[in-house]
């Protein structure tokens, strides 16, 4: 039992090692791309539009929405009392807040849930956020055979990594060799497995459907700051998710490696680096809200 606590505890150290490494390499980008940028003139005397950023914050409650009905399909498994989805759900926005990458947000939930149940809600939590990882993978490789921004061998790569992804999201057990399963703990994964079948498909829709409002409010802030080309963004847009979402962050929301990925994406256009910065701050804002 001790052997495996250090060994756990040797593997959190190394991880929490790599996420400093990933932010001090991607704060220096963020700093050295702008350092020279003459932010005075480009930001207070440019140009906006109110009307997409108005409609960008708007689109919070529809991208909170979508991860609500994600959060009813799995509460449904447990309790059918809509007083205690409501507050477990909003427990959990808090919690998620304040941890990395939003990976607590479980934690205010299992406030309301024995014990028991905690690893049902654990267990959904973190098929929620493969559902949610599988379209960003999907349209990130898409943008990235599109935009020819990274080689063919590498898109291959993530291409095959996403097929792996989602036929072991759908199709867990198989994949589960015979020999293992005279184990209890298996056993025990096995009969979680089977209650968490019937909400796979529609965490899946609804963590599509939230990718692509996400999406929209990323575009639409670009619109409010410059003329840009619809395709071409929204492309690049899917690429920071992409990049975003396959790099460990320290902080939730992805802040600071959002603006990092968005400036390295969308170096070859006619975009401002300082609007592209306040573009991601304000995404980050928005749905920090």
């Amino acid at each position: 039992m001790k052997e495996r606590y250090k060994t756990t505890k040797k593997q959190q150290i190394y991880w929490r090692i790599l996420q400093w490494i990933f932010f001090l390499v991607f704060s220096f980008y963020l700093y050295d791309s702008l350092k020279n940028e003459d932010w005075k003139n480009k930001l207070l005397f440019a140009e906006f539009n109110v009307l997409p950023i108005v409609l960008s914050f708007l689109l919070i409650f529809i991208n909170q929405g979508f991860e609500f009905l994600k959060w009813k399909a799995t509460v449904r498994l447990l309790t059918s009392e809509n007083n205690v989805t409501w507050k477990a759900f909003f427990a959990g926005i808090s919690t998620g807040f304040m941890t990395p990458n939003g990976w607590g947000s479980f934690i205010g939930k299992l406030f309301y849930f024995s014990k028991r149940q905690g690893l049902l809600i654990i267990a959904a939590t973190f098929l929620a956020n493969v559902s949610q990882f599988i379209p960003t993978l999907l349209f990130g490789i898409l943008a990235t055979v599109l935009l020819d921004f990274y080689p063919l061998s590498l898109a291959i790569l993530a291409l095959l990594i996403l097929i792996g992804i989602v036929l072991i999201y759908l199709f867990t057990e198989q994949f589960t060799p015979n020999r293992w399963r005279k184990y209890r703990y298996v056993q025990h994964f096995y009969r979680i497995n089977s209650r968490l079948k019937a909400i796979k498909n529609p965490l899946l829709v609804y963590s599509t459907l939230r990718f692509f409002v996400f999406s929209l409010q990323f575009l639409l802030l670009f619109y409010a700051f410059e003329h840009v080309q619809f395709w071409d963004t929204l492309l690049r847009i899917w690429l920071v998710f992409f990049i975003t979402s396959s790099i460990p962050s320290l902080w939730s929301g992805k802040l600071f490696l959002r603006e990092a990925a968005a400036l390295l994406v969308f170096s070859g256009t006619a975009i401002p680096k300082p609007t592209i910065v306040i573009v991601c701050w304000l995404i980050w804002l928005f749905n920090q809200i």
